[in-house]
């Protein structure tokens, strides 16, 4: 049987460059590394990124460090009238990764009509570069066209291309619907349509919400991870840390301040690698 693949994103590293990133995950003797360029995440993101010189750059720092990869963060809106020439330079971007699987956001009910008009595109090339591509349930706002596996899983459905999957969000489902979706009760609806996981936790403080380290928030990871442990398939977990920032009471985005060093962000890290990986292997994850 494979193994199974638990990443680590780069967004838990927010404001390091990458040298610094792969040697901590390395260092901490993790194989996998998820890297995120992200639309109004990743700070002053130019489209120069995507390049295939970058490509090389990073595809030998992995190298230099044993790191693998099997999937590429580029959220944007795939609603957008320039979508589908934006996203396919990430989806090339992804392929000189050495990946097959790049995530996005999907877009909102307002684009609903571009959106599919896109994926229609971007579900073609995909199949002509064999990439999945894996739609993200987001973690906050309104209006979203995928705010649950159970509206993504009809979403799928509708684009009805091998191409097009989820990448589901555990905790962006409870956060979304500010904590009235469970996702071990929205799982079964996604399962069928998906093609990544991502896995984060949160837990309240007086000012709201902070991100934790996994199996230590509100997630009941503990029934989630046995229900992925026992599905047939290993589909490959990214662990997605964004430890730099946190959420308010409505469960809206803020900045942290001040941001997590690397020695808080190694505790977090490790402690949720392990607590994940003892879960999928059917130890005891307390």
């Amino acid at each position: 049987m494979t193994e199974w693949v638990i990443s680590i994103s780069t967004l838990a590293y927010k404001g390091f460059e990458f040298p610094t990133i792969f040697k901590e995950i390395a260092d901490l003797g993790i194989k996998y590394v998820e890297i995120a360029f992200i639309r109004g995440y990743t700070k002053d993101l130019s489209e120069s990124v995507f390049s295939s010189s970058n490509a090389r750059t990073l595809r030998q720092l992995l190298a230099d460090h044993d790191l693998k990869t099997v999937a590429l963060a580029a959220h944007m809106d795939l609603g957008e009238k320039d979508a589908v020439s934006a996203f396919k330079t990430r989806m090339d971007f992804a392929r000189e990764l050495g990946v097959s699987i790049v995530l996005s956001k999907s877009s909102t009910k307002k684009n609903r009509k571009n959106f599919f008009d896109n994926m229609e595109k971007l579900s073609e090339y995909g199949e002509s570069i064999e990439m999945v591509i894996s739609l993200e349930n987001p973690g906050d706002g309104e209006g979203n066209l995928i705010g649950s596996g159970k509206d993504g899983a009809k979403i799928i459905e509708e684009i009805n291309s091998p191409y097009a999957k989820l990448n589901y969000d555990f905790c962006n489902t409870y956060s979304y619907s500010k904590g009235y979706t469970l996702p071990e009760d929205d799982l079964h609806f996604a399962q069928p349509h998906t093609a990544h996981y991502h896995l984060k936790d949160m837990a309240p403080d007086k000012e709201g919400w902070f991100f934790s380290g996994i199996g230590r928030g509100v997630i009941n990871y503990n029934q989630i991870l046995e229900t992925i442990r026992k599905q047939p398939e290993r589909l490959p977990i990214g662990l997605e840390l964004p430890l730099a920032i946190r959420r308010d009471k409505s469960f809206n985005p803020k900045e942290k301040k001040p941001a997590p060093g690397l020695e808080e962000i190694r505790t977090v890290v490790t402690e949720s690698y392990e607590y994940t990986r003892r879960a999928l292997a059917g130890e005891s994850a307390d």
